[in-house]
């Protein structure tokens, strides 16, 4: 069901006013009108439209059931539910904390060598390691999904949002998450796991980072093949990636030629990118610190079985260390 600009949706815990479009003509940001249970001025109601939409609105606010997500504070927090849940005819509206933006809004030349890589690494990782508790996976894990309020102030607010594509650790009915975050065992056919999403937090730091992308087909210069493009491109960045399926077979085998193509003079290699360590060096103003470059490199570990689960990454020197112990660290050493 469409939503109007200047519209009052009313729930049970308050009454929004629909105030403008944050996303398609699914997303709104609204007013949370007085005499509300909701101490908040704004909110986000999300509907949808077409039945594919549908589904994962349905699977969304069936994912809030799980306390475990329901009051994490890493998870962004569904206020209510407006209208029928199991209607195939018609949507409820979900109404969700407004934050102030999304990461994808966020140039990283002016934050990438502050604490924000950081706290965004140990927000969207805690996230993760609930659904890992309860044997789930986001399978969408980007810099559309990650909210962040307070980005100026002294402790911005990192959550993890859209809940819509959280199915069973292990799902592989089809391949999921989207091309330039997809894992390796996830192209592979083996299904995707939380091992899955963590590779998806690398993806999302490098990109981030980088302010390109780094991985995907955006930046293809060839007609079709945007799977076996991406392909190619990971054993560019990343090196061997392990066997597919006899399914996905010949998506590894057209890579394989198309790491190898060179069109000449002209136009060059098909595949540009070198290996990801060196990608992330070459940024510059400012660079990309070493520190976030080896974190990053960690998380894309391309075989599953080796690579860290969430809770090992919160382990890790770079989430546990902090700008301020970096800064009296180099101090110590040039005194």
């Amino acid at each position: 069901m469409s939503l109007r600009i200047g519209q009052v949706i009313c729930g049970k815990k308050a009454s929004y006013q629909v105030m403008e479009p944050l996303k398609s003509a699914t997303v709104f940001k609204a007013r949370i009108l007085p005499g509300s249970d909701i101490n908040k001025e704004w909110a986000v109601i999300k509907t949808a439209i077409g039945d594919l939409e549908r589904v994962a609105l349905r699977r969304e606010y069936s994912n809030y059931q799980i306390n475990a997500f329901a009051s994490n504070q890493y998870i962004r927090t569904m206020y209510e539910a407006i209208g029928p849940i199991d209607s195939t005819d018609t949507s409820p509206h979900l109404v969700f904390e407004y934050m102030d933006t999304v990461l994808r809004k966020v140039p990283s030349n002016k934050f990438r060598d502050t604490e924000l890589p950081r706290n965004i690494s140990k927000s969207v990782l805690s996230a993760l390691e609930v659904m890992r508790s309860q044997e789930m996976v986001h399978t969408d894990v980007n810099i559309n999904n990650v909210f962040i309020s307070n980005l100026g102030g002294d402790s911005p607010v990192v959550k993890l949002g859209d809940l819509g594509m959280v199915l069973r650790d292990g799902f592989n009915e089809q391949r999921l998450q989207s091309l330039p975050s997809r894992a390796p065992e996830v192209w592979q056919g083996h299904g995707c796991f939380h091992s899955s999403d963590v590779w998806s937090v690398g993806v999302m730091l490098a990109q981030w980072a980088a302010w390109k992308n780094v991985f995907g087909a955006s930046d293809k210069i060839i007609e079709g093949y945007p799977e076996a493009y991406c392909i190619a491109k990971l054993m560019a960045l990343i090196g061997p990636l392990g066997a597919p399926t006899d399914q996905y077979a010949p998506d590894f085998e057209l890579a394989e030629q198309l790491l190898s193509m060179d069109f000449g003079p002209e136009f060059g290699k098909v595949i540009k990118v070198g290996r990801l360590r060196d990608e992330l060096q070459s940024v510059a103003n400012p660079p990309v610190p070493t520190e976030l470059v080896d974190f990053i490199i960690y998380l894309l570990t391309a075989d599953p079985d080796r690579r860290p689960n969430a809770c090992d990454a919160l382990r890790h020197p770079y989430i546990q260390s902090s700008q301020s112990d970096t800064d009296n660290g180099t101090m110590q050493g040039t005194s």
